[in-house]
């Protein structure tokens, strides 16, 4: 997933302590990605139950 490369790559400048302004844009793309698949999951869940419930 692109927002875990992301998130890992800020994490090494964060350590490494490269971390400028500039770098506060990819912390919104990794965000948003983290929470799309946080969503997607639910949404996979959510079906999975309710093909469950449907088929009994």
């Amino acid at each position: 997933m692109a927002g875990a490369k992301i998130s890992s790559d800020l994490d090494a400048r964060y350590a490494s302590g490269d971390l400028t302004a500039a770098d506060l844009p990819r912390y919104d793309t990794a965000h948003r990605e983290s929470v799309a698949g946080v969503v997607c999951v639910a949404a996979a869940a959510a079906v999975g139950v309710l093909a469950v419930v449907l088929w009994q």
